[in-house]
């Protein structure tokens, strides 16, 4: 009884205090608001906004087949009334685009009627308001995708030339080397190494091989080459799983070891003359990505000799410039068992050959300006590097995404190398997409790429929830 009312009379003590502090709480936000000054009022400023989209939603179609774009100007998701839109229509190719333009007075949203004849995309740009020029926006509808092929046929030699650059590489002695990395190199439960690759004609490439830790193994593998850039000065830490092996790439000569400030100085000499992508063009054997393509090709092969590795499961997974990489190298390496290419770059070198966009780089496009002769040595010199010629040669399941309005990695290059691949295969697309990867694309891949895995293995979970 008596701890009872003990427990009574603590309790409505704190009651007591709490009602005091929070009096004495109010009274200080009173007088605190007494003294504020009073500021002008700020008014938002009107956010206007526009959509183009097609009237099917998968934005596909036959040659021929009428496409209709929806074009929606918002201000404050009011529908505008008036003012001139721009537009401008273009094909997937590198012809002059058509503009028109539209009163808003007549008709918000407007549509627009488009067909073509041939496989490939139509693209459609809002090009502003005159109240607003720059606002913008993309739609995109594709025509027969299934049907485009790559822009010229592959070298002759393209065989004979890869097996004697990778013949004469496997040749070389301790051509890898692999060095202890700190435990706070990358994410906990990791063991992490830096991999030192000497390639034919005193070349270099790095990587980074992360090793589950306190775990007897065998593992699956999982290769990544970064995007066009730096690459990586570090491990790559974002697919980490506690029972996979990873081994993410560099495919520049820069030690990877270097304090980060000293290896970005580093790359930005590399890239002063040039950007390292044209670097050596039209010569096929002084391109800067061969001595790329050999040395990441001589990691792969030092993967899976390792004796942790569970020589079954190695996938590969990257975008743009990494996705291409992908294509290559599955192309090069039957060891492979998925890839997943997002936005792959380095596809249909020859589509400007057809009057059609080439993938990123535009090698050449960029690589000649307008000079013909170096156009034409610049177009033979590019089929020993296009992607869609080694997609031919991948032997494994792939998944690639595409991103229809993607002013990089052109849909109708990626389809040409989507089309090329004889492998079971599926493509995500985005109708709407440019450049960046969306994210329920990265959680499809995901995804997918475990269902690879053996069953133990597999975390059916969102990698990317946002």
């Amino acid at each position: 009884m008596k701890n009872k009312t003990c427990f009574r009379r603590n309790s409505f003590t704190i009651l007591l205090w709490l009602l005091a502090v929070s009096a004495i709480t109010a009274q200080v936000k009173a007088e605190v608001a007494a003294v504020k000054p009073v500021l002008p009022k700020v008014v938002a400023a009107a956010r206007s906004v526009a959509k183009v989209t097609t009237d099917r939603a998968c934005a596909i179609y036959a040659c021929n087949d009428k496409a209709v774009f929806s074009v929606t100007v918002l201000t404050d998701n009011k529908l505008v009334e008036e003012g001139i839109a721009r537009i401008k229509l273009k094909s997937d190719g590198v012809e002059a685009a058509t503009e028109k333009e539209y009163d808003l007075a007549q008709g918000n949203p407007f549509k627009i009627e488009v067909a073509l004849d041939h496989p490939g995309f139509i693209k459609c740009d809002f090009m502003g308001v005159d109240k607003f020029p720059e606002v913008r926006a993309r739609g995109a509808a594709g025509f027969a995708v299934e049907k485009i092929r790559p822009g010229q046929p592959e070298p002759p030699d393209f065989d004979q030339y890869w097996a004697q650059l990778l013949q004469r590489q496997a040749a070389v002695t301790n051509a890898v080397t692999c060095e202890p990395l700190p435990d706070t190199a990358g994410k906990p439960g990791y063991k992490y190494f830096k991999l030192s690759v000497t390639t034919i004609d005193a070349g270099k490439v790095y990587g980074f091989l992360g090793i589950p830790a306190n775990k007897p193994g065998p593992f699956p593998a999982i290769v990544l080459i970064a995007g066009a850039g730096s690459g990586y000065d570090g491990p790559d830490q974002t697919f980490i799983r506690p029972d996979l092996m990873t081994l993410s790439i560099n495919i520049h000569p820069i030690d990877p070891g270097l304090p980060s400030a000293e290896f970005q100085k580093r790359y930005k000499e590399l890239i002063a003359p040039k950007d390292y992508w044209l670097q050596g063009a039209p010569d096929r054997d002084k391109y800067y990505f061969r001595n790329a393509i050999i040395g990441a090709n001589a990691a792969v092969e030092w993967l899976v000799a390792h004796r942790q590795f569970n020589q079954k499961d190695l996938f590969y997974l990257g975008a743009s410039q990494g996705g291409g990489f992908g294509l290559i190298l599955a192309g090069l390496n039957p060891r492979f068992s998925t890839i997943a290419v997002s936005v792959p770059a380095l596809c249909d070198h020859g589509g400007i050959a057809v009057g059609r966009a080439s993938g990123w780089p535009q090698l050449v496009k960029n690589v000649a300006t307008n000079d013909v002769a170096v156009r034409n040595s610049a177009l033979a010199m590019a089929g020993y590097f296009d992607a869609v010629n080694f997609a031919k040669r991948v032997k494994c399941p792939a998944i690639f995404t595409v991103g229809f309005c993607d002013a990089t990695c052109c849909p109708s290059s990626v389809y040409a190398a989507y089309n090329a691949v004889k492998s079971p295969k599926y493509i995500m697309t985005a109708p709407l997409a440019d450049h960046p990867v969306p994210w329920w694309h990265l959680n499809g891949i995901w995804q997918w790429t475990q269902n690879s895995l053996d069953e133990k293995n597999r975390t059916y979970r969102e990698f990317f929830d946002w």
